[in-house]
C-alpha cells in the first residue's frame, strides 16, 4: 500500500488530486493537509511511511509548499515529491 501526503489549501483541488491518485495507485492511503505546517507535523509522525508528497506552492499559513518540499527532502532523501502551481514559478523550485 502506497501512502501519499497531499498538501493543498483548496479543498476541491485537494479532493481532485486524491481522486486522481486513487484511480492511479492500487490501494492508496491518503493523508491530506491544508497547510505546510500541518504536513510537517505529519512528517514528524509518519514520515518514513510516506511514499509520495504532492504539494501546491502557495498554501495557507506561513510556510510555502517549496519550503515544505525542502524540509521533506532534507529529512527523507528518497521521498518522491511533486510540487504544483497554478502560476508558473520555476525560479523558486529547488533541484
Amino acid at each position: 500500500m502506497a501512502t501519499a501526503l497531499v498538501v493543498e489549501d483548496d479543498p476541491l483541488q485537494r479532493e481532485a488530486v486524491c481522486m486522481i491518485l486513487e484511480a492511479a495507485i492500487e490501494e492508496p492511503r491518503m493523508v491530506e493537509c491544508a497547510t505546510a505546517e500541518a504536513a510537517v507535523a505529519v512528517l514528524d509522525r509518519i514520515g518514513p511511511d510516506i511514499d509520495l508528497l504532492i504539494t501546491d506552492i502557495q498554501l495557507a499559513g506561513d510556510m510555502s509548499g517549496v519550503e515544505l518540499a525542502r524540509i521533506a527532502r532534507r529529512r527523507f532523501a528518497d521521498l518522491q515529491i511533486i510540487v504544483t502551481s497554478g502560476r508558473v514559478r520555476p525560479d523558486i523550485l529547488p533541484s
